[in-house]
């Protein structure tokens, strides 16, 4: 008789239990708390999704993680304008040039270069660091063809934000020509082709 009532005393539970179990489960899928809506999200290029939302890695932006934010700032060919707003030699302010420029990719995904700046092609791989999806530092630069004559010291920018038209920004540069020793502010604006 005592074997019998231990049987019921487990059957009873194994129900209690289960039927607990079934109350809890519904109640949490009915108020979506099973996967919190990432049942069905897939995050892209390392994403993590989270209550149904894509946490994106540096680089990667979008509700998928899908868009590389580099490639906003990547083109074979930018119709380049500079002017010199700010010179150490007077002469120099509101000088302008026009020429064209590439970006390329970086050696990471927050990262790109431009080539071919005042169409010298010594004044190529200037690295660029991504700072948010719509702007970037440019980098210090020397030439390897005489690093004592021209330096980029620095500089910021911005891409439109559909990231396919225009950039803007400006660099200080530090040069030394035929009138002498002088460090500029100069704006530019890059317009895609």
């Amino acid at each position: 008789m005592r074997k019998k009532f231990t049987s019921y005393v487990v059957v009873a539970a194994l129900l209690a239990f289960c039927g607990f179990s079934t109350v809890t489960y519904t109640s949490c899928k009915d108020k979506g708390f099973t996967s919190m809506g990432c049942d069905t999200m897939q995050c892209l290029n390392w994403g993590t999704c989270s209550e149904g939302k894509c946490t994106c890695p540096s680089g990667f932006d979008g509700a998928d993680c899908g868009i590389a934010i580099a490639q906003k700032f990547i083109d074979p060919r930018w119709s380049a304008n500079e002017v010199v707003v700010g010179s150490s030699n007077a002469v120099w302010v509101g000088a302008s040039a026009s020429y064209t420029i590439r970006t390329r990719a970086g050696y990471t995904a927050t990262s790109f270069f431009i080539d071919s700046v005042l169409n010298d092609r010594y004044k190529s791989n200037i690295l660029c660091e991504i700072t948010s999806p719509t702007t970037f530092d440019i980098q210090y630069f020397q030439p390897t063809n005489d690093p004592s004559v021209f330096k980029i010291m620095g500089g910021n920018g911005s891409v439109d934000t559909a990231g396919v038209d225009k950039m803007t920004g400006e660099y200080y540069r530090f040069v030394v020509d035929s009138t002498g020793t002088h460090s500029d502010t100069v704006e530019f604006t890059f317009i895609n082709n």
